[in-house]
């Protein structure tokens, strides 16, 4: 284990280039020191030594690699004092535990060395988190109404100073005391002692006393009169729609907002016509959701917005007198894009960033699960809550019981936060109805803690509904997917036709077991004895009218090639091995290619997965666990890779940077294989959702899925087709099947085409010849009839929309 000093020195190596030009001695260093712990909100002293002038960058990192923090300085040579204030992004509080702190030096003549420094974060200092007020404006005749959200670390005296903006000198000024570790909303009347302002424009300074150098400021006007009324008026549509300019979007958001003025988490019914009487359509939440207003009558008005039993779309009646017209604050705005997963933050009408989030996920039982689309202004700030096990900080209500939040975490064996609970879900309905913001800072620094400690009361929130998705996903949940025609058992056939001219047919298949498990070597009806008796021809001769035809063929090879059983992971309780020359199997059967990124390639530790690397060297090209894998097929560029779902969840990163090796490399067509989802559950589930989410995201343009053994539904996310599982395919792990159907998925890949740029074909297949005697004899074969119905049944189960609308089940 490395051990952490509080200060150290190391040495770099300079350009051999730069020493051979200027002579430098060996002995010039670059070195970073930390005198004693790093606290935050504290300006903490690094030590920098610069063997010549130049730029440094360093890097605040811990154990994980994840980046906290980086600093750029000019520095002279020699000794140089940079000031640190303990804090990550945003002056984010660090969690106390031991960082490194790395740089980069180049030099002024070209050379360039490198440093590091390990540290630990101990307790921070006092520090004003935010201070955010409800209104820019007071108007003295409405001073009641406004008040001032804080957070502070620690409780202590804080102190809010009123200078005048244009001489900077203080106007009033109050104390008080404050709890720390919560939110606080403090009205103007404790800030001025119950005293009115003079009319003016303020520079408001709030701190506390036991560190009064790191509070916050912000402007306030204080006018005389009464803030502007705005009256009940019809607004028609109130959401933006498609296409629409970003002055237009920002013209929304700055619009009046008609909110139902009662407790911000209680509910107001919606009726279907203008009589408490009648049926009732739907419910709104008070204070912060806005509506569209329809139409005005004396008691009653109609309205439009989205319910929140399951999110969908309501038009109804509520009464008049509930209603009231209020203004959003000015400066932000928020655009969530349920489709995409995407939250866009406006400043004065300019887009400044887009953070991915995470929406709700209706579930059986719960629709009201699903965020509900619609047009909100945020209530009040929260500190953070916990449930299920995980917790959730930087917490913002915006609609009702809905909150704005970071990613959940969990605390890990060692005490410390664990992000990738909610990391891993990131980009993909997961939530329970609020929104998940990334933890992760974007490009421009902004994440969840930025959001929390910069948005003021009534910031407008519009969440863009997405009526197909939702509706696909309703379908999965009620198990309301759509059935298959009967008579497609008699229609049933598989003949070849002629291929695209300037596309590609590649052939998917699942698990390929091309062994077994060591008691099975013996055993007359393990499948080295049918290798033996009937040859490595055997296996894949029932689908060899599929093989042959196509231009490419990949399948998941889920076993060892190794000659001897040394090495074998007792510790597993499935271990599955082949002998090497066993590979003759898949090049008799037309299979070009296998996926080695699944949970027994390494069955026999890491000299059976190199054993089957070499088994497979020159005779079948392998994809998956880091072998990103571009190959010339019929003239184009494509490239093969692909992840398990236990190493997504170690390193959700890993889809990204697979997919943009294989870029640079020079793919057109990316296909990516995912390694995931439960054994035998015949629906999928939210991960392997947000995992296909990932490659959308990183450039895939289909992702096919294997590991639960049985056959899932297939699906598009933003036109890339996604093949949640294929099944099994030849399964020599075990003898005596429980599930015999599987199924191939046929891609016909069109590189130069933009739209339709692949279509597939679903074709079932029954693992063994012999399935309708309850045999394994390992040779897969296509189904016909009333079995290929069936399997065709189970993907529809879990496809929300008909398979032959969407996909070719023949061809």
């Amino acid at each position: 284990m490395r051990q952490f000093r509080n200060a150290c020195i190391v040495f770099a190596l300079m350009i051999f280039l730069w020493l051979g030009m200027t002579g430098a001695s060996a002995e010039t260093i670059f070195q970073i020191e930390i005198s004693g712990p790093v606290s935050g909100y504290h300006e903490n002293t690094v030590l920098v030594t610069a063997p010549e002038s130049g730029t440094a960058v360093l890097e605040v990192r811990d154990e994980n690699n994840t980046l906290y923090r980086r600093i750029e300085a000019s520095l002279a040579q020699g000794a140089n004092r940079i000031h640190w204030d303990g804090l990550g992004w945003n002056e984010e509080r660090m969690a106390l535990k031991q960082y490194q702190m790395s740089g980069v030096l180049t030099g002024e003549s070209g050379a360039s060395w490198k440093a590091a420094c390990d540290f630990t974060v101990t307790l921070a200092h006092q520090a004003v988190l935010f201070a955010l007020p409800s209104a820019e404006e007071i108007f003295l005749e409405d001073a009641g109404d406004w008040f001032m959200e804080f957070r502070i670390l620690f409780t202590d005296t804080v102190t809010a100073e009123f200078r005048d903006a244009e001489t900077g000198g203080i106007v009033h000024k109050a104390s008080w005391q404050a709890k720390g570790g919560r939110v606080n909303r403090i009205p103007l009347s404790i800030m001025t002692g119950r005293k009115n302002l003079p009319a003016g424009t303020y520079q408001v300074r709030f701190y506390g006393a036991q560190n009064p150098a790191y509070g916050k400021e912000f402007s306030l006007s204080v006018k005389e009169g009464a803030a502007e009324q705005y009256p009940l008026r019809i607004t028609g549509d109130i959401m933006p729609a498609e296409g629409d300019s970003d002055e237009t979007i920002w013209a929304k958001m700055m619009a009046p907002a008609t909110v139902v003025d009662i407790k911000n988490t209680s509910h107001q019914k919606v009726y279907a016509e203008p009589d408490s009487k009648r049926k009732v359509l739907g419910t709104l939440h008070g204070q912060s959701q806005t509506l569209s207003v329809l139409e005005i009558q004396d008691q009653f008005v109609r309205i439009a917005a989205w319910n929140h039993e399951k999110g969908e779309a309501v038009e109804g009646w509520v009464p008049r007198k509930v209603l009231k017209v209020v203004r959003p604050q000015s400066q932000y705005g928020l655009l969530v894009d349920k489709k995409k997963q995407t939250m866009t933050i406006f400043h004065q009408g300019e887009r400044i960033d887009t953070l991915l989030v995470s929406t709700g996920r209706m579930q059986k039982g719960e629709l009201y699960q699903e965020t509900a689309a619609g047009s909100f202004l945020t209530d009040e700030h929260m500190s953070d809550y916990s449930t299920n096990g995980l917790k959730y900080d930087f917490v913002i209500r915006y609609d009702g019981g809905n909150l704005l939040h970071q990613i959940p975490y969990a605390w890990n064996e060692k005490g410390k936060k664990d992000m990738i609970p909610g990391e891993i879900l990131l980009g993909t309905k997961a939530s329970h109805a609020c929104i998940r913001i990334q933890q992760t800072p974007s490009e421009k620094g902004i994440n969840a803690y930025w959001l929390w400690t910069h948005l003021p009361y009534h910031t407008r929130v519009i969440v863009l509904d997405d009526p197909e998705q939702r509706e696909k996903l309703e379908r999965l949940v009620t198990d309301n997917t759509p059935d298959l025609m009967p008579g497609l058992a008699e229609s049933w056939q598989v003949d070849h036709e002629e291929s695209e001219e300037d596309a590609l047919t590649i052939t998917f298949g699942g698990d390929v077991v091309l062994g077994g498990r060591e008691s099975y070597f013996t055993l007359a009806e393990g499948l080295p004895a049918y290798a033996d008796r009937e040859g490595m021809n055997w296996f894949f001769s029932g689908l060899q009218s599929v093989f042959n035809q196509d231009d490419f063929t990949v399948v998941n090879l889920e076993c060892v090639l190794k000659d001897d059983a040394q090495d074998e992971d007792l510790t597993k309780q499935w271990r599955f091995r082949g002998v090497t020359s066993y590979v003759d199997a898949l090049t008799a059967g037309g299979i070009e290619m296998v996926n080695v990124a699944n949970n027994h390639t390494i069955d026999y530790g890491e000299a059976g997965y190199r054993s089957t690397l070499e088994a497979l060297k020159d005779q079948v090209l392998i994809c998956g666990n880091g072998n990103n894998t571009v190959i010339n097929i019929k003239g184009f560029s494509v490239g093969f890779g692909g992840c398990r779902e236990t190493t997504y969840k170690m390193d959700p990163g890993i889809i990204q940077r697979d997919i943009q090796t294989m870029k640079k490399q020079g793919a057109e067509v990316i296909i990516y294989q995912c390694h995931w989802g439960v054994e035998y559950e015949e629906n999928h589930n939210v991960l392997q959702e947000a995992m296909a989410r990932a490659c959308q995201r990183a450039g895939a343009d289909l992702v096919i899925g294997h590991h639960p053994h049985v056959v899932q539904g297939i699906d598009y996310i933003e036109e890339m087709p996604v093949v949640y599982s294929l099944g099994n395919l030849m399964f020599g792990g075990t003898i005596r099947l429980s599930v015999w159907d599987g199924m191939l998925v046929q891609a016909t890949v069109r590189p130069r085409e933009t739209e339709n740029r692949i279509s597939l074909k679903l074709i079932p297949v029954l693992t063994s010849g012999s399935a309708a005697q309850k045999i394994n004899n390992y040779q897969p074969v296509i189904a016909r009839d009333e079995d290929a119905l069936r399997i065709l049944r189970k993907i529809q189960k879990d496809t929300p929309v008909t398979l032959t609308e969407w996909a070719r089940v023949a061809y």
